[in-house]
Order: structure tokens, then sequence, then C-alpha cells
């Protein structure tokens, strides 16, 4: 079970966007019509297995752009991918990507899994620039992951606000299970709507350095009932796949 922990940082100045694999592009237009493009990318050797960049595009969206993407939701009933949106986008402006200047604002690393029951990626790190945060950056980036590698398996260390997303917003896109990988059984699927069965988050051994953490954890995102602050079950992981 993944240990929850108070903050994670990462030097997103040491990636290139010249390691961008260009053929992998997914673009995605946020709610508030940010624009931005992820990808594979180089990753560093013996760390990773794959990397994703996520790239914000730096382009003006003028007051009739919005206008139009606006009718063209409404003209739907507001039943749209961000895909059309981005493709009705480009051809009202005649946007290409290649004129556009980019800037990398996130990225998440990943390892294989392979036990013989399952087989993905594991996320190894996951950050999203502060500026850029709210734009579902993450749940889209992992989307991303189980449409290119089938299934995708949490990490063994998240922020509360990583664990909301595992709890709450991905099961909303995808189907999120808890797994055993000792037994080798699906333990229940996560439901946002439902309170969980099992404990599987943990903040061990519980310290005064990890009080406020599980305060935090416990009061504002209501995880009381899923946090195990007596054994951490390593061997309990959750796993993400896209709805069919």
């Amino acid at each position: 079970m993944p240990q929850l922990i108070e903050k994670f940082e990462y030097k997103l100045e040491d990636l290139s966007i010249t390691d961008i694999d260009e053929s992998s592009t997914q673009l995605y237009l946020s709610p508030v019509y940010s624009l931005y493009q992820i990808a594979l990318s180089k990753c560093p050797k013996g760390e990773l297995d794959e990397q994703i960049l996520i790239c914000n595009l730096v382009y003006a969206m003028d007051e009739w752009i919005i206008d139009s993407l606006e009718d063209f939701k409404d003209e739907r009933d507001g039943v749209v991918s961000s895909k059309e949106l981005v493709q009705h986008l480009s051809t009202i402006t005649g946007i290409q990507l290649n004129e556009l200047k980019r800037e990398v604002i996130g990225a998440v690393g990943v390892t294989t899994y392979n036990d013989g029951y399952l087989k993905g990626v594991q996320i190894r790190s996951t950050f999203i620039d502060e500026n850029h945060r709210g734009n579902k950056l993450s749940e889209k980036a992992y989307s991303y992951l189980a449409s290119k590698f089938d299934l995708v398996l949490s990490d063994s260390r998240q922020t509360i606000n990583a664990a909301t997303l595992w709890q709450n917003a991905l099961p909303r896109a995808a189907v999120v299970t808890a797994y055993d990988s000792i037994e080798k059984k699906q333990l229940e699927v996560v439901n946002p709507h439902e309170e969980l069965n099992g404990r599987y988050w943990s903040i061990t051994p519980m310290d005064k350095s990890k009080k406020d953490t599980y305060i935090n954890a416990k009061e504002r995102y209501k995880f009381g009932s899923s946090i195990d602050i007596i054994d951490c079950k390593m061997h309990i992981i959750l796993t993400m796949k896209c709805k069919k």
C-alpha cells in the first residue's frame, strides 16, 4: 500500500523538449482552455523504463477563440472530447504545433511490472508544476499511459493529492482496483461514491513528524478509514485500466 507523504519535489529544469518522441504526442485542452502536449520521452538510464513529459503549449486564447470553442461544445450539448476540441481549435486558428513555444511543466516516470499475473507499468514519480495543477494533467497522463501499456499500477509513495487522485478522480474515468500482489488477487473495485472496505494507504511508523500529514488526510480529505498506521503492506497496490 502506498505510503502517504507530505510533498514530493522534482527538478523539471533537468528535462529537455528535444528528448520528446513527437510521434507519440497526444494533445489536451484543459477546462480553462490551456493547451498541453503529453508524449513519451527519453528517460534516465537505470532509473526508469519509460517517461512521459507534459508540455504547456504557449498560445494566446483570444476571446473569439474561446467563444468558438464554447459554441462548439454547446452544439453538442457539452458532450465533446478534448481531442475534438483540439481539432476544432486547429481548424479555426490554423495552429501548427512546431511553431508554438513549449515549456516542460510535468513528468511521469514508470518502470515495467510483471508478477506473472498482471503486466503493465508502475508509477515511480509524478510531478506537475504548481502553476498548472488543477487542470487534470495527472489524470490525463495516467490515462495516456493506460492507453499505451494497458495497465497502470500505483507508486509506493504518494502525496495526499495523489492518493485522492487514485481514490476519487481516476475511478470516474477508468477502472481502479485494489490488488494483492502476493495472493495474486483483486480485493475490491474502487468506487468514488462509496467508502472503501479495506485500508489501502499507510502512514507508518506513525510519529510526530507524520502527525500533520495524517490529520490532513483524515480530516480534510476524509481518508481516515483508508489509512493503516500500524502495518504497511507493500504488496497491496492499486491498478488502473481504461474502461471498455
